[in-house]
């Protein structure tokens, strides 16, 4: 249940901007022009990206951005037999914020 007026109202819209959110993290981070990110998931649309907080926390321990694998291939890896796993998402989650 989240505010219709974020958008994202279907499931692969969401996933999208997820990632999207994500990977503006991790770029962000690289060119030192980040907002902290437990306080961007937190606050940004009412803390509705939970799925781009876990993935931007396993990209972090993965080290994505110089893992030399594209986001693509590394998404699929990750939902299909990784950290991203159906039932594992919230629990990655409450890992990055430490509860």
């Amino acid at each position: 249940n989240h505010n219709p007026a974020f958008g994202y109202n279907t499931l692969e819209g969401y996933l999208e901007e997820n990632c999207v959110r994500a990977m503006d993290q991790i770029i962000n981070e690289r060119f030192n022009i980040s907002e902290d990110a437990k306080t961007r998931w937190k606050e940004n649309d009412d803390g509705m990206h939970v799925f781009a907080a876990a993935l931007y926390y396993v990209m972090k321990q993965k080290q994505f951005y110089d893992s030399g694998v594209g986001i693509t291939e590394f998404l699929y890896n990750e939902v299909t037999g990784g950290e991203l796993t159906k039932g594992n998402i919230v629990k990655v989650y409450n890992e990055f914020y430490g509860d």
